[in-house]
């Protein structure tokens, strides 16, 4: 990302928010407006960050950024300042635009005063970047239409910890005096994949920093932000170059710099910038005022008094008759639209066949519906998620069907039954037992009209 166009995008923010946030005169209060000034706020962010620079031959594609913070803040009459200390991390990630050759010469042993030229040709080299920032904010801004506001300032911080990791993929060839040509085989030639781990040394940070967003509540809110360092804060650059020749023993000892610590970035600068959301909790250090109560003069207040109850209330029994929608039929209590599962139903594997055995449960269910003539009932099959969604939803269908098929086979009229097959859809235990598959494969009942 180019860094002038993420500066262009930060100065607009400012000058929205500036337009924008000017105070005004409201017509009423917010919900969310407060009768307190001072708080301690805590926060944390995410989003995209990167640590730009524009070395030659490489690109800078950034990665994700985080943060979390703890500070104070001063919020009163739409004016708002806030400050504290924060943690900010960024990974960024830096890749070779083109491949680029190394050479260096080796004495070829078995031979006195034999020169082999070796040549590193590198083509793929990434470097990750991983940074940690201890930052203080200094900001203020103001609240705007109601429940929105906007801050703006600056980000001090310098950096606590950095690490590089470089990874590299390298063919080595040699040429040989006598043939003039390059050798790709033999004599350490050959494939690399070369790994290296290089402390980052961080300096000082001044990153201008906009933040807009809204108050949920009056303790929550919710923004974007943007920020971009104008400070060079990579101070690990030195005049080694990628491919360190000099601590190179022998041919296939390659040893390579993070490009952060190469002679690559002596003369180009790193800046940190981070886009995201943030989330703030507000704690407030004042008591809220309590709202004025309103008195009247003309006439004094009657006492309140305690209504007494009309009737003493009389404490539930046994012999109290059930509710309307509840309907009790031996061992059995069903109540209305609530769905009770026909226990112990089992069905032959993986088929709509009733063990007959299992029947004790649907012989009651059918004496109930015998019974009360009036009663309707829905009844749904449910399966385990073994097997295929659309295998599931029609053997759980078939199911439900068997089990009204036992119904009407014994008396009772078919439009007072309705079915349906769920499939795997609606588990009430874990699929990854087997007993928590043996209770997800059951068939239910519910009276929907009585």
């Amino acid at each position: 990302m180019n860094r002038r166009l993420l500066v262009s995008v930060l100065l607009l923010l400012v000058t929205a928010g500036m337009v924008w946030g000017a105070p005004q005169k409201r017509k009423s209060k917010s919900k969310n407006e407060k009768d307190y000034a001072h708080y301690v706020t805590v926060w944390g962010g995410a989003g995209y960050g990167s640590l730009y620079h524009n070395a030659p031959d490489w690109k800078a594609l950034g990665g994700p950024g985080a943060e979390i913070g703890v500070g104070y803040e001063y919020d009163k009459k739409n004016f708002i300042f806030h400050t504290g200390l924060e943690m900010q991390y960024i990974m960024s990630i830096s890749r070779l635009r083109n491949s680029f050759r190394e050479n260096v010469d080796f004495l070829y042993t078995p031979l006195p005063d034999y020169t082999l030229a070796y040549h590193y040709d590198f083509t793929s080299f990434k470097d990750t970047e991983h940074a940690l920032m201890l930052n203080l904010p200094i900001l203020a801004g103001c609240r705007f239409a109601q429940d929105w506001f906007f801050t703006a300032g600056v980000r001090v911080g310098f950096g606590v910890f950095g690490q590089a990791n470089a990874n590299a993929n390298v063919q080595v060839t040699f040429t040989d005096p006598v043939f003039a040509e390059d050798v790709d085989q033999g004599h350490y030639a050959g494939w690399y994949a070369v790994k290296d781990r290089m402390p980052l040394r961080l300096g000082l940070n001044i990153a201008p920093s906009a933040e807009i967003g809204r108050y949920l509540n009056k303790h929550m809110r919710l923004s974007i932000f943007g920020e971009c360092n104008v400070l060079n804060m990579n101070h690990t650059a030195t005049d080694q170059p990628l491919l360190d020749m000099a601590a190179m023993s022998r041919p296939d000892n390659i040893q390579v710099h993070s490009l952060f610590c190469s002679d690559k970035m002596a003369d180009n600068k790193v800046h940190n910038f981070m886009v995201g959301a943030r989330f703030t909790y507000l704690i407030a250090l004042e008591k809220e005022k309590p709202a004025k109560k309103h008195t009247h003069t003309t006439s004094k207040p009657k006492p309140k008094t305690t209504p007494k109850p009309a009737t003493k209330p009389t404490p539930a029994s046994e012999t109290t008759p059930a509710p309307e929608d509840t309907i009790r039929f031996g061992d059995m209590v069903v109540k209305k639209d609530e769905a009770v599962v026909l226990a112990n139903l089992m069905f032959e594997f993986r088929t709509a066949n009733i063990i007959q055995e299992s029947t004790q449960q649907l012989q009651t269910l059918l004496d109930m519906m015998l019974t009360r003539p009036d009663i309707h009932i829905r009844i749904v099959g449910h399966t385990d998620n073994v097997g295929t969604d659309a295998f599931n939803d029609r053997l759980s269908l078939q199911r439900a069907e068997a089990v009204k098929q036992y119904l009407t086979d014994h008396g009772v009229a078919a439009g007072r039954i309705t079915t349906e097959g769920r499939g795997s859809r609606e588990p009430i235990d874990t699929n990854n037992t087997d007993e928590g598959r043996q209770h997800n494969r059951r068939v239910e009942f519910t009276v929907i009209s009585q």
